[in-house]
């Protein structure tokens, strides 16, 4: 399953595959006193481990909203309970949506998201999450795509 996440994983600029970077807050520095856990703890988004798939039935019982500004992007909102999404259990609030089936969805407004679920014509839509907050996966100045 984790050949499915890499065409969603995004690269950083100026990074190439195996090329080990430092990112701020992975160096073994302790975090500055006072300073907020997501600026002195970035999540690596290209990391494999801030990613899953899981493939739901449609309806999935999910509620997606729009990410807050200047971020872009969707996120599960809610659930349904009794959903195919509630009873698989791995999907949380706030997961940020990234890929529907083979497509990438990031920075997507819900309506263009959604009819790429809809569209989807498989039994099972597979749906790539990223675990993380969304100033995490489109940085400070939101999506770029």
């Amino acid at each position: 399953k984790l050949k499915a996440l890499l065409p969603f994983i995004p690269q950083k600029r100026g990074e190439r595959k195996g090329e080990k970077v430092e990112r701020p807050g992975t160096s073994g520095q302790p975090p500055a006193a006072g300073a907020e856990e997501a600026e002195t703890h970035p999540v690596d988004t290209t990391d494999e481990k801030h990613y899953m798939v899981v493939e739901l039935a449609k309806p999935m019982g999910i509620v997606f909203e729009a990410n807050p500004p200047p971020n872009g992007g969707v996120c599960a909102a809610t659930f349904d309970e009794g959903g195919p999404a509630a009873l698989h259990g791995r999907l949380r609030q706030g997961d940020q949506l990234v890929g529907v089936g083979a497509t990438c969805v990031l920075g997507w407004d819900v309506d263009r998201c959604i009819d790429a679920i809809v569209a989807d014509p498989g039994e099972l839509t597979k749906l790539t999450i990223f675990r993380g907050k969304p100033s995490h996966l489109y940085g400070k100045s939101g999506a770029n795509r």
